[in-house]
């Protein structure tokens, strides 16, 4: 190890007042270091072993991602393709090629573009780590362009969720049933996220100039939304409200609850195909047609950019309608 010391303090000397990346090999360690970008470490650190298996470190670092455990099982579902493209993948066989296979890999099995896109996204998200951490000196995704098609997002009408308040009121469902049919009702009329509906709590609903509000730090976000629960949808909301505590405990998995939705949907006679995102898509469309200013729906969605806001809030044949008579009276 003093050898490989020397032999990098030599290198820093020769290069001194430029910037490099130097490497090592020493039988099966290799050894790194960079020059000229900022302070130096002591000594040189033993990287990765190139011919290591990717995918052993990837389980490890999506295991300690800082992330939701719905966006955690996301990403062990890349993991999964990852595995049955290629199993045996290595640090060295990531290339601007075997991305591209991967994402043809991923095509082959049927996914769709913005499907693809997600799965080749997440990938990147953790070939960055590994380039930060310095187990990869070059990118192999250098190449790579993300491909995405405009999506027609599902939303119920005011119709529809009429139909969905009978249901809720009829209480004709399973336990299960009732409480993801309360819960998506909830997210329809406060734009709430489903990790954030199966955290929100009793103590988040405040009392402002006597009228109650719900003030939340969003989950996936870190901003805080006030949704103005006594006004919003006529205050329908608050009648979902039966407990101090969590205000829908024990929630079943995202997964779980789409397959519950779509069956609720066919029992209503909704020809919808709905997903619990629907739900905030839902509260969006409509608030938008009621003639919510777009940056007004954007606090209360908790959205960071007004284009995110604009591909949620659909401008309906209703809405396009009454602005063209208001317009020409």
């Amino acid at each position: 190890m003093k050898n490989i010391q020397d032999i990098m303090a030599f290198i820093e000397r020769e290069l001194e007042g430029q910037r490099a990346f130097v490497q090592i090999q020493v039988g099966n360690e290799y050894y790194a270091r960079h020059i000229g970008e900022g302070k130096l470490a002591e000594h040189p650190r033993v990287m990765t072993e190139p011919s290591a298996p990717f995918l052993t470190w990837l389980e490890k670092a999506i295991g300690n991602a800082l992330v939701s455990e719905g966006t955690r099982e996301n990403h062990r579902n890349t993991l999964r393709h990852l595995n049955g493209f290629n199993a045996a993948m290595t640090f060295t066989d990531l290339s601007p090629h075997l991305v591209a296979d991967f994402e043809g890999y991923l095509h082959g099995l049927g996914l769709k573009i913005n499907t693809v896109a997600k799965q080749m996204k997440i990938f990147r998200r953790y070939v960055n780590v590994a380039i930060d951490e310095e187990l990869l000196t070059s990118d192999p995704f250098r190449k790579w362009h993300v491909r995405t098609e405009p999506t027609s997002k599902q939303a119920l009408t005011e119709r529809n969720l009429r139909k969905w308040e009978q249901y809720v009121s009829s209480s004709e469902g399973s336990d299960e049933e009732m409480l993801i049919a309360r819960a998506f009702l909830f997210s329809c009329y406060t734009g709430l996220r489903f990790s954030d509906i199966r955290e929100v709590h009793y103590n988040h609903i405040k009392t402002v100039s006597r009228q109650k509000w719900l003030i939340l730090r969003m989950r996936k976000t870190k901003t805080t939304v006030r949704i103005p629960l006594s006004k919003m949808f006529s205050g329908k909301a608050l009648s979902l409200i039966t407990t101090r505590g969590k205000l829908f405990p024990g929630l079943p998995a995202n997964s779980r609850c789409n397959e519950l939705l779509k069956r609720l949907a066919k029992r209503m006679h909704i020809r919808k195909h709905l997903s619990f995102h629907c739900a905030r898509v839902t509260c969006a469309t409509i608030l938008i047609h009621r003639g919510v200013p777009i940056t007004t729906i954007q606090q209360i969605l908790g959205h960071r950019y007004i284009g995110t806001t604009q591909g949620y809030a659909h401008v309906l044949d209703n809405t396009i309608y009454k602005d063209v008579k208001r317009a020409f009276r």
